[in-house]
């Protein structure tokens, strides 16, 4: 027969046991978010400031434009070898300034994804999660439980690092 404290004993190692994989399974379960990818992009400080600056740059362009296409109509009626050259002209600007608009922005949007994707490596670290999935809106996710979305706090977390605090 088995001593009462020897049985207490083992049964309390048993317990400890348990409780030790217990918590060791909850510990390790990954721990996963997805962050909204447009709505985390439009509320990025960083692509606001440089959206601003683009409409500028575009604004100054297309009152250039405006002035190079007042021209033209002048041009047209003083002769047809003055409005051949600011019809050239016109049309080379406006395409020149197309390209460099495309090219401007696509460097901004690599500048600012460069950016978001190291804040949300920072985050992810920072704050223990295994995975943090980016939904565009394409149908990569064909459902998510809404209490996994992240997008709030990464968006707070990004412009408070982005800002230097």
């Amino acid at each position: 027969m088995i001593k009462p404290k020897i049985l207490l004993l083992i049964l309390l190692v048993n317990i400890v046991l348990i409780i030790t994989n217990v918590y060791l399974l909850l510990e390790n379960k990954n721990k996963t978010g997805y962050v909204l990818l447009s709505d985390l992009y439009e509320s990025f400080e960083m692509s606001k400031e440089f959206k601003v600056k683009i409409d500028a740059v575009e604004n100054k362009r297309k009152l250039i434009l405006d002035s190079l296409k007042l021209e033209v109509f002048k041009a047209e009626k003083i002769s047809p070898q003055n409005y051949d050259y600011a019809k050239q002209l016109y049309f080379y600007k406006e395409q020149e300034f197309e390209k460099s608009n495309e090219q401007v922005k696509s460097q901004f949007n690599e500048q600012i994804w460069k950016q978001i994707n190291q804040y949300l490596s920072d985050y992810g670290k920072e704050n223990k999660y295994s995975y943090i999935y980016g939904a565009n809106g394409d149908g990569s996710f064909m459902y998510v439980n809404e209490n996994h979305n992240i997008t709030e706090a990464v968006t707070l977390y990004i412009n408070k690092k982005y800002k230097g605090k």
